[in-house]
């Protein structure tokens, strides 16, 4: 039985070409960020009161003052 039905599934090509294309640029630029960090030797990050530093990781311990 084949089906003559008008009704579209799934997405179109264009739709998904730009998605991948969203998710292409953003690879890009992490792997851009990871490389210009490596060759600045930036081994800490500091984003407002958020410190990204792994040897700042307390467990089950009080935080130095």
């Amino acid at each position: 039985m084949t089906n003559t039905s008008t009704e579209h599934r799934g997405v179109s090509a264009e739709t998904l070409g730009r998605s991948l294309a969203v998710v292409r640029i953003l690879l890009g630029l992490t792997f851009l960020f990871n490389g210009l960090t490596k060759l600045f030797g930036i081994h800490r990050l500091e984003l407002a009161p958020y410190v990204g530093d792994p040897s700042a990781i307390y467990f089950n311990e009080a935080v130095p003052a």
